[in-house]
């Protein structure tokens, strides 16, 4: 025998007229007219509705709503906002979420990165593709990137992990470290850069400057002073020299000797 949704209510009402409660009610209609017959789910919603003096046997508003539904309708709702969920499209619509959920496989409408888009791309959205690949594929031939881009499903994550390490001078700068001191060749000394130094601001250009500055981006292993590339000197190029000022940084600073290939 097919159970209508008026027939599953009514025994519903029956049940909660016997004082039974949802945890029972469930099971019992199950056992009698088949498992699955309804879900305890729905039993707790009727129940509830009972509970409150509403006897009633009609869907509650908003609820059942199945309604007819253009796939046209459909169409024109998502096409004005592909982001909005499928709540929301049901309201504006005035139907279930399951009929413009069952709507929206029919007319090939599939969710990707919070937006509904079409399943099968027509000519228009081909060819787009195919010019955004194309320009893809040039950039990674100028700038390679696709062994950095994380995948998953339909989601891109692009992660950069170049490390760029640049050496500066920020010149002689006036500050105030060194005020405290009231030895006289100190207040001698801060006045003299008063004079002859550069502000806070004027110092920090060239960090600021390496840091953040896109001419510098791909750079690497370069001096800096006054915001330009500088030589260095034949000294400062010795890698001998370099390799014991090294060490002897390491020794100052006690590092470990596992910590000095990190």
């Amino acid at each position: 025998m097919n159970m209508t949704k008026h027939d599953l209510r009514l025994l519903m009402l029956h049940e909660f007229k016997l004082g039974h409660n949802a945890s029972e009610a469930s099971p019992n209609i199950n056992r009698a007219w088949g498992e699955e017959s309804t879900r305890d789910r729905t039993v707790r919603r009727w129940f509830e509705k009972f509970r409150s003096g509403d006897e009633s046997l009609k869907d509650e508003e908003g609820r059942g709503r199945s309604g007819s539904l253009a796939n046209e309708q459909l169409h024109a709702v998502v096409e004005q906002n592909p982001r909005q969920s499928v709540r929301e499209m049901s309201q504006i619509l005035g139907v279930s979420i399951a009929t413009v959920l069952r709507h929206l496989k029919i007319i090939g409408k599939v969710k990707k990165l919070d937006k509904w888009v079409p399943n099968e791309l027509n000519e228009n959205q081909k060819l787009r593709r195919f010019e955004v690949c194309s320009m893809l594929s040039l950039c990674n031939t100028n700038d390679p990137f696709l062994d950095r881009i994380v995948t998953c499903d339909e989601k891109w994550v692009l992660y950069d992990n170049r490390v760029t390490a640049y050496s500066l001078d920020p010149g002689v700068v006036a500050t105030n470290i060194g005020n405290e001191h009231q030895e006289l060749i100190h207040k001698l000394l801060h006045k003299l850069l008063t004079f002859i130094g550069k502000d806070p601001k004027a110092g920090a250009q060239t960090t600021i400057y390496c840091a953040v500055d896109d001419a510098v981006a791909n750079q690497s292993g370069l001096y800096y002073s006054d915001c330009k590339v500088k030589r260095i000197s034949a000294l400062e190029r010795c890698d001998g020299l370099s390799a014991k000022v090294w060490t002897a940084s390491e020794l100052d600073v006690k590092l470990e000797p596992h910590e000095a290939n990190i």
